[in-house]
């Protein structure tokens, strides 16, 4: 994606950069073990901050007991949107809300 997520999210919504990673320049060798699952528990365990994680494989961690705390806890939002759509304006919404909240 030409400008990536800081140039079409971010960006708009005067969000400060945002971290992202691809697989091969994921911190993490993939594993058994999620590698972006690992990342994001370290980043909302160790930063004190909060995360928007978007991601269409999310769906299949949905009883993940680590990322349901963060969620409960208000420190991590997770949209898992249908590969064949992406994003919607909806989800953006919740994004925006998120980050402003």
């Amino acid at each position: 994606m030409a400008g990536g997520p800081n140039a079409f999210l971010a960006d708009p919504l005067g969000f400060p950069p945002l971290v992202t990673y691809t697989r091969d320049e994921a911190p993490y060798a993939p594993t058994v073990e999620w590698w972006k699952l690992r990342h994001v528990r370290e980043l909302v365990e160790t930063t004190g901050q909060r995360f928007v994680w978007c991601d269409d494989e999310l769906r299949l961690l949905a009883d993940d007991e680590a990322i349901l705390e963060h969620v409960l806890s208000g420190r991590l939002l997770t949209i898992s949107p249908d590969p064949a759509v992406g994003l919607t304006p909806e989800h953006v919404a919740d994004i925006e809300a998120f980050a402003t909240g």
